[in-house]
């Protein structure tokens, strides 16, 4: 059952294996195997990133996005961040975008945060809105829309969108082409 895979991935979590700390920290970030505990998620996402799992930094990304993680330097986890972000990971992106819009470890941009945010909608493929709404990201795409977009005139809306295509090169975030 899964509940047993669980115990069995915490008790080797326990003990140090990597793997087994990411499964923890997203069993209890989704509920599955155990109660859903954000906490506790938070808590085995950064031992599995600290002791050298990437995905973990994604994975604490969406957290963040979603105000479920608040990191105690935001200098350090801007930098983080930025290096997952590099990586073209999706959850990293969000993360640097709310940082731009809210002014959280860099200056406030919301032409970056509208950037950042589309660019990471885009990155899976969902070229247009109808396709980012149909996969489920409804509050992703409220916040970019209700939050940033609202902020900004239309000049600034161009700009961003320029910016978002240098993102969307730089990320790789087309992948067909």
């Amino acid at each position: 059952s899964i509940n047993a895979a669980f115990e069995w991935y915490l008790q080797a979590a326990r003990q140090g294996y990597v793997p087994a700390q990411f499964a923890v920290a997203q069993s209890y970030a989704t509920g599955k195997g155990v109660a859903r505990n954000l906490s506790e998620a938070v808590k085995w996402y950064l031992l599995s990133l600290a002791h050298g799992n990437e995905n973990s930094l994604n994975s604490l990304g969406y957290l963040y996005y979603s105000d479920a993680y608040h990191p105690s330097s935001s200098n350090k986890i801007f930098s983080d961040f930025i290096s997952c972000a590099n990586q073209g990971e999706r959850g990293c992106l969000f993360a640097l975008s709310k940082m731009y819009y809210k002014g959280i470890g860099v200056d406030k941009n919301n032409i970056q945060a509208f950037a950042l945010a589309k660019a990471a909608m885009y990155q899976e493929g969902y070229h247009n809105d109808d396709d980012f709404l149909n996969q489920n990201f409804e509050d992703h795409y409220s916040y970019l829309q209700d939050k940033i977009q609202s902020v900004l005139t239309t000049a600034q809306q161009k700009i961003a969108e320029k910016l978002q295509k240098e993102y969307n090169k730089k990320y790789d975030l087309f992948h067909n082409g």
